[in-house]
């Protein structure tokens, strides 16, 4: 069956206008032009264009999603299962947190007492997945399958005090860094370097100059890592910082 741009538009709940940025972009060209020019789709483009929007709704890149098209069956299909193991995950997030919540309305009600551990494993968990999501595969590639989890293992298992403790360190270093960019003293930096070994070894157990360095670089050629302390400081200070680190460590 052919379907006009209008009609694969009222198919797909996708608007006309997004259609033609697809086609724009290769990832979903139509199957022919009319005689007047009108764009229109089979069965092929139908499947393609599933596709396109089921790796939309797992927030995968339009870049990334072209990559993936191109792809062969198999590896499609490993892909999708990743996918699904990430959206697995992300599930029993999301339910560790409705028992919380539950357990939060309980314990306000009087019904239930909670302990600060039970207060706070939830959340532990939910930003050790996201950093799992984030930088899985970058640190395990890099650092080995024990280091991660012998440091996802000690991050478990920060007390409440230890953490509030690590966050406070850490806005230390933004100050620092901040202060830094501004008057680039080298008892500053030292600081800075300091501060920032510190912040690791909450969840490292023991310090390694090799593996500080091998961070830093991380922060330098991996845009995420580098977003990270860009957009809580200010450009450049990524950077700032794995210099300072390549210096001092």
């Amino acid at each position: 069956m052919n379907y006009s741009i209008k009609q694969m538009a009222g198919l797909s709940g996708v608007s006309t206008r997004t259609l033609r940025f697809y086609d724009e972009k290769g990832l979903l060209k139509p199957a022919f032009l009319s005689k007047s020019g009108y764009r229109f789709y089979t069965e092929l483009e139908v499947e393609r264009l599933q596709q396109i929007l089921l790796y939309r709704s797992m927030e995968i890149s339009l870049n990334r999603i072209k990559v993936l098209l191109d792809q062969s069956q198999a590896e499609i299909q490993q892909t999708l299962l990743e996918q699904k193991k990430q959206l697995e995950k992300k599930k029993q997030e999301i339910e560790e947190i409705l028992v919380l919540l539950d357990d939060t309305i309980n314990d306000e009600k009087g019904e239930k007492q909670m302990t600060d551990q039970e207060k706070f494993s939830a959340f532990k968990k939910t930003a050790l997945a996201e950093n799992e999501r984030q930088y899985g595969n970058e640190i395990r590639s890099k650092y080995g399958e024990e280091v991660v989890e012998s440091t996802n293992q000690m991050w478990s298992n920060l007390s409440k005090s230890d953490y509030q403790t690590m966050q406070l360190v850490e806005e230390k270093l933004f100050e620092k860094l901040s202060y830094y960019r501004l008057n680039a003293d080298n008892d500053v930096a030292k600081e800075v370097f300091q501060l920032h070994k510190q912040w690791l070894l909450f969840s490292w157990g023991k310090y390694s100059s090799e593996a500080h360095i091998g961070l830093a670089k991380l922060y330098i050629s991996d845009h995420r890592f580098t977003q990270y302390y860009d957009e809580r400081v200010g450009q450049g200070t990524a950077n700032t910082l794995a210099q300072i680190i390549f210096k001092e460590a």
